[in-house]
């Protein structure tokens, strides 16, 4: 089954929609009415009820899945503490997306605003579009990939799981500052900091175990990495020195 939650207006202040992590968990489990209807949201100083908020529909398919559509861009919390479910945001979400994500599924159509995947601790999160805010905060397990990377920082404190950012990431963009463990892959000419060193070039077949779970899942990353070589980093000196980064090199 799935329900889609249709914003009635773009809300006008910020409204936290963590609850509907729980709801996302019961449907993994079960295709039977999870509650909507005792759901209540603050918004400002407001507490409303789900009906004033969105048009409720629900769709018999084989994937259990909750979808947001209309203006999320001042919804918080998406996918906080998610463990099982499946969220799919269709258009742009807001701050403290996927923040203590155990596991599930969580994918954003558009641009992420604000912090997201913040002490992840598990889990698959896909942004096509822009993440704006900072990402990977104390990050520990799980899959985060993201079409293009506006900063200002990204795998901040790192420590351990791996994100990908296929299309482009913002020369401004501070690379792991004190990241210990985990991984990070980046297209091609992207600058690393210093604080890591460089070590060998690798052939994608080093990468193939991820880029094929990848394509198994449809999930979007450049074809040419499949042959691609990738540049080798290790560090952050700032940390325990065991982090990776890998850049994929230009095609000629």
């Amino acid at each position: 089954m799935r329900i889609i939650l249709t914003f009635r207006d773009s809300p006008c202040s910020w409204v936290d929609l963590s609850p509907f992590s729980a709801v996302a968990d019961q449907l993994a489990e079960s295709s039977t009415d999870p509650g909507l209807a005792d759901l209540h949201f603050r918004t400002g100083r407001k507490l409303l009820s789900i009906d004033r908020l969105f048009d409720v529909q629900f769709e018999h398919e084989e994937e259990n899945m909750l979808v947001f559509r209309g203006d999320c861009s001042r919804a918080m919390g998406i996918g906080t503490g998610l463990k099982r479910g499946s969220l799919w945001v269709q258009g742009d979400a807001g701050p403290g997306l996927a923040r203590s994500m155990e596991g599930g599924c969580l994918r954003v159509s558009g641009n992420a605003t604000g912090d997201c995947c913040s002490c992840m601790r598990n889990g698959l999160v896909l942004i096509e579009g822009k993440a704006s805010g900072e990402l990977g905060w104390r990050m520990r397990r799980g899959l985060v990939l993201v079409g293009q990377m506006d900063g200002p920082v990204i795998g901040r404190d790192m420590l351990g799981g791996t994100v990908v950012v296929t299309e482009e990431l913002n020369p401004h963009v501070r690379i792991g500052p004190g990241m210990d463990r985990g991984s990070m892959i980046f297209p091609g000419e992207t600058v690393i900091p210093g604080d890591f060193y460089m070590t060998e070039k690798l052939p994608s077949s080093f990468l193939q175990l991820l880029f094929s779970e990848m394509a198994n899942n449809d999930l979007p990353f450049p074809a040419s990495w499949r042959q691609a070589s990738f540049q080798h980093y290790r560090g952050a000196k700032s940390g325990l020195g065991k982090a990776e980064i890998f850049v994929a090199e230009k095609p000629e």
